[in-house]
């Protein structure tokens, strides 16, 4: 007897929604889950400046080398609030279930912060140095 295992191929509309903000990376991300059995995404929450505005403000997909060396854990803005950046790795229909936009918010921002090989970075610090 050979077993078969069937995807599903009709998402809800909320589910398209949710594949249509990914993009280009929906594809990558499907190749990858196939390939490995989960796909790898970087999640930042920002502070606030209450806790009653912390909020996850970053989603996006991270290649598996870059998780793998990834140092940093926090990421300290002027104004004295955080940013918790984490990995975590999920499969395409825990994205579907849970919901989960990209939102690649803090891009640029974490990308320079993971460049520096720090686990804490601190914004302040490093926009004085590029101005002196």
């Amino acid at each position: 007897m050979r077993e078969v295992t069937v995807t599903r191929m009709v998402l809800t509309p909320e589910e398209r929604e949710i594949r249509s903000s990914w993009g280009n990376v929906w594809v990558r991300m499907q190749r990858e889950c196939r390939k490995n059995g989960f796909v790898t995404l970087l999640l930042g929450d920002w502070s606030g400046y209450r806790s009653s505005q912390q909020r996850i403000t970053h989603i996006d997909y991270i290649f598996p080398s870059e998780a793998r060396d990834l140092k940093l854990k926090t990421v300290l803005f002027t104004d004295n609030t955080t940013m918790r950046v984490w990995t975590e790795k999920v499969t395409i229909e825990s994205i579907l279930a849970r919901g989960l936009k990209r939102r690649p918010t803090y891009r640029d921002l974490i990308d320079q912060a993971m460049v520096s090989g720090e686990e804490f970075y601190s914004v302040g610090d490093h926009l004085k140095e590029a101005s002196a």
